[in-house]
């Protein structure tokens, strides 16, 4: 089995700011603060699924910290997202969407691989229900996830909104033993604070083990106008070994 350095794709409420006028009996009238903007982000969540395909370029940084040692992390490549394709999963139709990356990272003057492709499958609804990934990917199996759960994510939201997108199994395949489960995975959304016409649509995973420990955090960052146009920004991974004596932390801007 090859090992690669690999990445895998909240608060809530609306603050309305009212100012109020005074002095000395100058009799100043009130004044409003203007309404919160509404974004369209049904429309840039599917844009983010089904619109982004094309090959970006990128560049890593970060570091890796095992037992108070700290190594940097550097390195670059391209992600090249595929269109949708009409495609099976078992016997569900889907449309699958094929992400490849290719690039190398130097970690304590070490090269590593960033090496990976990903598949996400959608049903007729452009709701995510599998991800297959070869972060363990050899003639023995690979990973997968598996989506038990959907939160319909709604169709406008204002700075400050969030919440879930939805929830997943995470499974390891072997040609003898079948299936594993070997985890789970939620995912959420976030509308922060950008610039006076956008604002920040923030992704985020959290892959955790059986035992409940999280095992990654994945934030992808978003730029999203009022219409629901995104353009990909960063993302940021934080990993841990499996017996949780290292951390990697892995900065991407694209």
């Amino acid at each position: 089995m090859k090992r690669r350095l690999f990445t895998f794709s909240s608060a809530i409420g609306v603050l309305l700011l009212t100012a109020c006028g005074g002095g000395d009996g100058g009799g100043d009238s009130p004044t409003t603060a203007p309404a919160p903007k509404e974004f369209q982000v049904r429309t840039a969540y599917l844009n983010k699924l089904t619109m982004s395909s094309g090959v970006k370029k990128f560049k890593l940084t970060g570091n890796l910290v095992e037992r108070g040692l700290t190594e940097s992390i550097s390195g670059d490549g391209t992600e090249d997202v595929g269109v949708a394709t009409a495609a099976t999963l078992g016997s569900m139709p889907t449309q699958k969407i094929t992400t490849v990356v290719r690039g190398s990272a130097v970690v304590a003057n070490r090269n590593v691989s960033l090496d990976s492709i990903k598949e996400m499958h959608l049903d007729s609804n452009n709701n995510p229900v599998a991800l297959i990934s070869n972060e363990y990917n050899d003639e023995n199996g690979y990973l997968y996830l598996l989506i038990t759960s959907i939160t319909p994510i709604p169709q406008t939201a204002r700075i400050n909104d969030s919440g879930n997108l939805y929830a997943a199994n995470r499974y390891r395949t072997n040609t003898s033993t079948g299936s594993t489960l070997v985890g789970t995975y939620v995912a959420s959304y976030a509308i922060q604070e950008d610039t006076a016409t956008t604002a920040l649509f923030v992704l985020t995973g959290t892959l955790k083990d059986t035992a409940g420990k999280t095992l990654m955090t994945e934030t992808e960052r978003y730029r999203m106008t009022q219409s629901g146009t995104v353009a990909k920004i960063s993302k940021t991974v934080v990993s841990y070994s499996s017996n949780f004596t290292a951390v990697t932390t892995l900065n991407t801007s694209y």
